[in-house]
């Protein structure tokens, strides 16, 4: 993610991270605190409040990590992470008495071809948009194309229901850190990243069913 578009990552500490990208401080609730269990990560993270730490990262290696994570955050509104974080949250919700058990759900059958969507321009999509294009049909839906028109999405459309319906269709915005920061040139950071945004809501395909990738 080192090139990501709006929030580059050029820097492993986390708290140096987002303190460049937000406003506020950040600190981090150690590995130790969170080995002693939740009620001393929930007094961790109490302390940093009210030392006036807007952001909090805590510490985690082992699934029992995340488990002891979730015990400890069930009432607070918003928490953001890693899908890891949701491994105790379930068991943590039926404890309290918050949710009950379900049989897990099952999803619908969708007919219909599959159509994979791609904006992401990390090295790990590019790469996988670079095999993909050697197995499926791929077209690039580029920001000059659809700056001013919008018959470049119709154009897409067509072709993308124009191919056989027994593989998955790939279009992308993907591409590489230098034409990245020439398009952000042209249209501004900002507005690169909405364009590409509405016209994935403008697209309208008659036959594919849509799968959303990054």
């Amino acid at each position: 993610m080192k090139d990501h578009p709006l929030t580059p990552m050029r820097d492993s500490g986390l708290v140096r991270l987002m303190e460049a990208q937000s406003r506020g401080w950040a600190a981090v609730v150690p590995l130790p605190t969170v080995r002693m269990g939740s009620e001393a990560i929930r007094a961790a993270i109490a302390t940093l409040i009210g030392q006036g730490v807007s952001h909090i990262v805590i510490d985690a290696i082992e699934r029992s990590d995340l488990v002891a994570i979730a015990s400890a955050i069930p009432d607070d509104m918003l928490i953001t992470g890693g899908s890891g974080i949701a491994l105790g949250l379930p068991e943590t919700l039926r404890k309290s008495g918050r949710i009950g058990r379900s049989p897990a759900p099952r999803p619908p059958r969708v007919a219909g071809r599959k159509l994979i969507l791609a904006g992401n321009c990390s090295s790990a999509t590019l790469g996988r948009t670079a095999r993909a294009e050697s197995r499926w049909p791929t077209r690039r839906l580029r920001l000059d194309d659809i700056a001013d028109d919008d018959a470049a999405i119709a154009d897409l459309a067509d072709w993308a229901d124009g191919k056989p319906a027994d593989q998955p269709v790939l279009i992308h915005a993907s591409a590489g850190p230098d034409e990245i920061r020439a398009a952000q040139r042209r249209y501004g950071v900002q507005g690169a990243g909405v364009m590409v945004e509405r016209a994935w809501a403008r697209w309208r395909p008659s036959s594919p069913t849509p799968d959303t990738g990054s």
